[in-house]
């Protein structure tokens, strides 16, 4: 083991950690940076197959449908973005939900789900559903 100052220093499949070259991290490994995966990509702490960067998409096993780190893949259905492109839409009781589908979409307020308090109208009390 040689030691180095920063991954410049040593040879290719390796990375400086804490002054010493070490070898590259195999996917599903923890990282913090994408110089210390043989992928070139550490995303969610993991070394990732891929960049995985795109709405409801992640590398965490704990997120991802599949339940594999270090794989790219959407994520469970009713989970809260993790890249935070799903957003809650307040302007619109029935529109998104600020979690992800099981399709790679943000979701929307399940229909029929009570989306505002009731009120009464004429004598009958009235409540609205998505």
């Amino acid at each position: 083991m040689s030691s180095c100052s920063v991954t410049a220093d040593c040879s290719g499949g390796y990375f400086c950690k804490s002054g010493v070259c070490t070898a590259v991290l195999d996917n599903g490994q923890d990282c913090k940076l994408d110089e210390q995966c043989a992928s070139s990509f550490c995303v969610d702490g993991y070394c990732c197959d891929k960049r995985c960067d795109g709405q409801c998409s992640s590398c965490s096993g704990d997120l991802n449908a599949s339940g594999v780190k270090g794989q790219c893949g959407l994520v469970k259905g009713g989970t809260l973005d993790p890249r935070g492109t799903c957003k809650k839409d307040a302007s619109n009781v029935c529109g998104t939900d600020g979690t992800c589908d099981d399709l790679g979409q943000c979701a929307l307020v399940e229909k029929d789900s009570q989306c505002k308090g009731a009120q009464c109208e004429v004598d009958n009390a009235v409540t609205w559903a998505c």
